[in-house]
């Protein structure tokens, strides 16, 4: 049996740390895209993420699976910033809106991201 999971993290005093967020909560294995049953894969909106497991777990050890990745974003930084999450167990998931994910990258699309990654 399979668990699914929304999670909302909300950094106070830190957007310049979403970057790193987005890909420690990678590292964690949650992703910023939901596929949908139309087969096609959606951007979720700013900091929020999915998270799909192949066994039964609970919104507490899922809730500790995000704090690991905002310590871990949060540690590189000289001060600390505050944060909130909300963990949501998903039954079934609707939405309207999203933008589909462009499932061919192009060549310049990924310079650009590489460029601006560079810049920061």
């Amino acid at each position: 049996m399979s668990s699914e999971f929304l999670v909302r993290v909300v950094l106070h005093e830190g957007e310049d740390l979403y970057e790193t967020l987005h890909e420690e909560m990678a590292f964690q294995k949650f992703q910023r895209t939901i596929n949908g049953k139309d087969g096609k894969t959606y951007e979720l909106p700013h900091a929020e993420y999915y998270l799909s497991l192949d066994s039964v777990h609970d919104c507490e050890w899922v809730l500790k699976k995000a704090q690991c990745a905002l310590n871990e974003t949060i540690s590189s930084t000289v001060n600390n910033c505050r944060y909130e999450v909300v963990v949501t167990k998903a039954v079934d998931i609707a939405w309207n809106g999203l933008n589909e994910v462009d499932k061919k990258p192009t060549i310049a699309g990924a310079l650009l991201r590489k460029i601006a990654i560079a810049a920061k």
